[in-house]
């Protein structure tokens, strides 16, 4: 081993500096962590990063707040949007056209607006019309039969709303961290 800079004075302490070099037990800057000392730091990191992806999941906008952006900022269509999503994935057997391959949800106007807990007039004149304008790539709407057994029947695009989502997540948590409004 080379010269040993020591800040003390005595030679006695100088030896003793030296020896406790070459043995390894130093308590130098570049020397390494015991076993344990390694496992601890390493525990502490993995318990930053669980809630470091915890916090990231907490703070993500929900499913409704991406389904309001995808329908542009109407909270009504969002709410529309979402109600058919959820139908979507929890009605096993949809409803089918006679000779044809797409699936229908089929409700009534009055069950539309009970599922959804909007009004009529909301449904008709806001929820269906803005859903037609921004996410025809998403839902088609397709009115059936006469009076007040009228029914409407929606087809459900999964993979283009699963797109969508996904864009319209990212849109907003940049939104927020640049500190501009979420909604036009």
């Amino acid at each position: 081993m080379s010269n040993v800079v020591s800040l003390s004075t005595s030679a006695k302490a100088k030896a003793a500096a030296k020896k406790a070099l070459t043995k390894g037990q130093s308590n130098a800057k570049t020397a390494k962590a015991s076993v344990r000392e390694q496992k601890t730091a390493a525990n502490i990191k993995r318990a930053i990063n669980v809630k470091a992806k915890q916090q990231a999941r907490l703070s993500a906008p929900s499913l409704w707040a991406r389904c309001r952006a995808i329908a542009a900022g109407d909270w009504r269509a969002g709410t529309l949007l979402y109600r058919i999503a959820y139908l979507w994935e929890t009605t096993p057997n949809k409803m089918t056209l006679p000779g044809g391959s797409r699936e229908y949800l089929a409700l009534t106007q009055a069950d539309w607006c009970s599922s959804t807990g909007l009004e009529p007039s909301e449904l008709k004149n806001y929820a269906v019309p803005r859903l037609k304008k921004y996410a025809s790539h998403i839902v088609q709407f397709a009115p059936h039969g006469r009076g007040a057994g009228k029914q409407t029947w929606v087809h459900f695009d999964e993979t283009a709303f699963r797109a969508a989502l996904d864009e319209a997540g990212y849109e907003l948590k940049v939104a927020v961290n640049e500190g501009l409004p979420l909604y036009p």
